[in-house]
């Protein structure tokens, strides 16, 4: 069964308290903690990847051509032609994908370059 939360969940009461509920070990792995009032759900695996700006026309103070950037996976707004990256600002904001040429990099790079732009 698949869903998404599309607003606060609010009026939590407690099913069960602790260790008491059966298979919370699996549940936990599979959905994550609950945190703060907040429903277990599924952890997305968002794969991370970067791209090459190319095409900074209108928009040089916030992108600088041949400039690697972080972007945030977001299907919406992919599937309109717009990439969420995170720009000069430290913000992400999207941005039409043909200013940009995607890159797949090596698990240790990503990890050096997610370190690097924290």
């Amino acid at each position: 069964m698949d869903f998404e939360l599309i607003g606060p969940i609010r009026d939590i009461q407690p099913i069960a308290i602790g260790r008491t509920i059966r298979g919370l070990a699996r549940l936990r792995k599979r959905y994550g903690r609950a945190d703060a009032g907040l429903a277990m759900k599924k952890r997305a695996k968002q794969q991370k990847y970067f791209a090459v700006c190319i095409n900074n026309k209108r928009y040089e103070a916030s992108l600088e051509r041949g400039k690697l950037y972080r972007v945030i996976p977001d299907e919406d707004a992919e599937s309109h032609g717009y990439l969420r990256v995170v720009d000069e600002s430290g913000e992400d904001y999207g941005y039409s994908a043909e200013r940009f040429f995607r890159l797949e990099v090596p698990r240790p790079l990503e990890r050096a370059l997610l370190r690097a732009s924290s």
